[in-house]
């Protein structure tokens, strides 16, 4: 199933920009590998968490969790055109995610909820807005992939936000890590 969402992936890239075009010629390792890493966070079967990918884009992490067996992922992405790109993606491997396309900040699913939230994201944005995310939904955990610039991303976020956090090398770029951030509190107030 994979190969066929690399496939597909590959289809896609040469009328839109989903994943940088270098990265192509490297894209199990660069995309799907970093991708899956953090599978190991997940319980497989467990239906009571709801997966939100953040900027999902490509469908990267989410579509490969969705392949690996994760459920209730929702992909939430901004660009309509990408959210086409993942309902064709759901259609033809037959996957079992929501779409949603708007601004995360408006995604009322996931408001309230009782099931375990956690966020994911491979590439939308600092550290700082993905913690403030996690805050206004109250969200379980955050599984972030960061670049070399995480420790001063961390810095900033601690200035405005207490959480506890764990880093994990990637196991694709000796250059990156997955932060596993949780228990997140606003250290002034709303």
């Amino acid at each position: 199933m994979i190969n066929e969402y690399v496939r597909i992936l590959s289809l896609w890239n040469a009328k839109m920009n989903l994943v940088q075009y270098k990265t192509l010629n490297d894209v199990y390792r660069r995309h799907i590998a970093d991708s899956e890493q953090i599978c190991e966070f997940f319980a497989p079967n467990l239906d009571g968490n709801i997966v939100v990918d953040i900027g999902s884009g490509a469908g990267l992490p989410g579509v490969v969790l969705a392949i690996k067996g994760v459920h209730n992922i929702i992909l939430c992405e901004k660009n309509s055109k990408k959210c086409v790109f993942l309902a064709e993606v759901k259609s033809k491997l037959k996957l079992n995610y929501k779409i949603y396309n708007g601004d995360i900040y408006k995604l009322a699913q996931v408001k309230g909820s009782k099931h375990k939230i956690i966020f994911v994201s491979r590439a939308f944005g600092s550290l700082n807005k993905l913690i403030d995310i996690m805050y206004k939904f109250n969200a379980d955990e955050g599984i972030f992939h960061k670049g070399e610039s995480y420790v001063d991303e961390i810095k900033i976020a601690e200035k405005e936000f207490e959480f506890h956090k764990q880093i994990f090398e990637s196991a694709v770029n000796n250059k990156s890590v997955i932060i596993k951030i949780d228990n997140v509190r606003k250290k002034y107030g709303d």
